[in-house]
């Protein structure tokens, strides 16, 4: 019976190995069909999603994305100094999630002028821009560099009339069904925790690495997407998050001339703080998760710095961050 068992595994690891293979012509990373966005799953379609998505997290090393030449691995740092700034600024009473404060401290700490002097004047594309909340915070991080920003959803924000000016401008695409069209000019795509929602992820990568082929001039993709420590943090959430294996996929699309880096976000620490504060109740608790941080707004606080501040301090350990910055530039490096 257990030898029975022990084959049946090694035979669907080995069909996985072979779905996530470079050679495997597919519109998406994903070996999930599932997502954890749908409402009403049944809770086997909810066993299946977790143990599919830990598996394939799970079954191939971090050193694969080392093998493309022109990959890089860092890792998202801030001095004390620098953390601390930001923090005093922008933080110091904000109830987010410890991911997006890392997520929104990284695309404040970009080098906006450097970034400026390779692609000229600044005109951004937001995929999957939600209520479009990027808008005035990249113009305002870029201290104005800026000069245009599209954000497109798949569905319209009640929010988007009220943002509406000259340079900032709202569309409704289908994109997961790839009915993209980028304006000309753009030379910024970027996006927050999105590709993890399009189910041909794959698809929509190759899409944009074809207008960047084809503008014909320099351009810059900047997304972040959850990593394979995610998981256990959002549990259902998206069709994938981007263990080595679907990010391989995703980045194998992206060959010479190229160049990407890839940032680490996140660690144990603020892992733990937002397991704590955020998937217990929801999941376990009674609370739903906003309330176990509204109900203790100052220690949550306090928390929520001491795990940031050690999280820049600690050392990464291969899947203990939770979020990855991917950047993909085809004329030159600014990173």
């Amino acid at each position: 019976m257990q030898s029975d068992i022990k084959e049946a595994y090694t035979v669907f690891i080995n069909q996985i190995k072979n779905r996530l293979a470079p050679t495997h012509d597919s519109k998406t990373s994903s070996i999930n069909e599932l997502s954890g966005d749908w409402g009403g799953l049944s809770t086997f379609d909810r066993i299946m999603y977790l143990t599919v998505n830990t598996i394939v997290n799970d079954v191939f090393p971090e050193s694969l994305i080392e093998e493309n030449r022109n990959t890089e691995i860092k890792e998202f740092k801030l001095s004390l100094p620098e953390f601390k700034k930001l923090w005093d600024a922008h933080f110091s009473e904000t109830l987010a999630s410890p991911s997006r404060v890392m997520s929104d401290m990284f695309w404040m700490s970009l080098p906006w002028e450097e970034i400026q002097q390779k692609l000229g004047k600044i005109n951004v594309v937001d995929l999957g821009c939600g209520r479009g909340g990027y808008a005035q915070k990249l113009t305002d991080w870029s201290e104005g560099r800026v000069q245009s920003y599209l954000g497109v959803d798949s569905q319209v924000h009640p929010r988007w009339s009220q943002s509406t000016s000259d340079n900032i401008e709202f569309r409704q695409v289908d994109l997961n069904g790839q009915e993209l069209s980028l304006p000309s000019e753009t030379n910024l795509i970027v996006s927050q925790s999105f590709f993890e929602h399009v189910r041909n992820d794959l698809q929509l990568f190759q899409t944009l690495r074809d207008f960047t082929i084809r503008s014909g001039h320099p351009c810059m993709q900047i997304h972040l997407v959850p990593a394979a420590a995610a998981l256990k943090l959002y549990l259902m959430h998206g069709y994938r998050q981007y263990g080595p294996g679907p990010l391989k996929k995703a980045l194998d699309i992206y060959g010479p001339p190229f160049t990407i880096k890839l940032f680490k976000l996140g660690n144990a620490p603020s892992n733990a703080l937002h397991f704590e504060y955020i998937t217990e109740p929801a999941y376990f608790g009674k609370e739903h998760s906003h309330q176990s941080r509204e109900n203790n707004p100052e220690e949550y606080s306090k928390k929520l710095e001491k795990s940031l501040r050690e999280d820049m301090e600690a050392t990464y350990e291969d899947s203990q961050h939770c979020f990855w910055a991917i950047v993909i530039e085809n004329e030159g490096t600014v990173f």
